[in-house]
C-alpha cells in the first residue's frame, strides 16, 4: 500500500518537475491533495494516499535528511487539516 502511495507522490513530483523530497515546501504537498481530490477521490480516500507521503516526510525529518516536515501542517484547498477533515466526514 505504501508503495502504491510513494509512486502516486513520485509520479506527481516528475510531472511537475519536483524532487520528490529536497525542496519539498508545504504549498506542494497541498497542490498535491488537491491534485488527489481533482482527480475523484474522497477525503477519506485522499487520507488514506496521504499515509505513506507523510511517513515518508516523518522519517526524513526524523532522520535528518530534511530540516523540516512540510506534511505536518498540509491542509486542503477549504484550508481545512485535511486529518481534520477526514474526522468530521468533510
Amino acid at each position: 500500500m505504501y508503495a502504491y502511495q510513494l509512486r502516486r507522490w513520485f509520479t506527481w513530483c516528475e510531472t511537475n518537475a519536483l524532487d520528490p523530497l529536497v525542496g519539498i515546501q508545504r504549498a506542494h504537498i497541498e497542490l498535491y491533495i488537491r491534485h488527489l481530490g481533482d482527480g475523484g477521490l474522497r477525503v477519506s480516500s485522499v487520507n488514506t494516499m496521504m499515509h505513506g507521503v507523510r511517513g515518508f516526510f516523518r522519517f526524513a525529518h526524523i532522520d535528518g535528511l530534511i530540516a523540516a516536515d512540510p506534511a505536518v501542517y498540509a491542509r486542503d484547498r477549504h484550508g481545512v487539516h485535511f486529518l481534520t477533515a477526514y474526522v468530521a466526514g468533510v
